[in-house]
């Protein structure tokens, strides 16, 4: 579902593609969607991934909860959002989550 083994290290376009394809264990963009639908679905109700969305929400209003969390997976968040959701599905306590907000404002 989602690769929690892997370092974000991408610096370059080209690099985030592949590294964000292999986080959700696709190989086309085609099928991006549905896993990170699927993903949200198995971690929308955390308290503190709603504060992320709401966040986010401020700056995008037009974006609902679900486009709030694909555009946490944008070039200039991925690297946090990806520590980020390794904690949430390893049930790990870290600073993944104030890194990221911090990254949002």
């Amino acid at each position: 579902m989602y690769t929690t083994n892997m370092d974000c290290t991408y610096s370059t376009t080209e690099q985030y593609q592949v590294e964000l394809l292999k986080a959700f264990q696709v190989s086309h963009y085609d099928e991006l969607g549905t896993k990170m639908t699927d993903l949200y679905q198995i971690v929308q109700g955390e308290s503190t991934l709603t504060t992320l969305l709401n966040k986010v929400i401020e700056v995008y209003s037009w974006a609902n909860p679900e486009h709030a969390f694909f555009l946490l997976f944008s070039y200039d968040y991925f690297k946090y959002t990806h520590l980020y959701i390794v904690d949430l599905l390893e049930k790990r306590e870290s600073s993944s989550y104030e890194n990221l907000l911090s990254e949002l404002k």
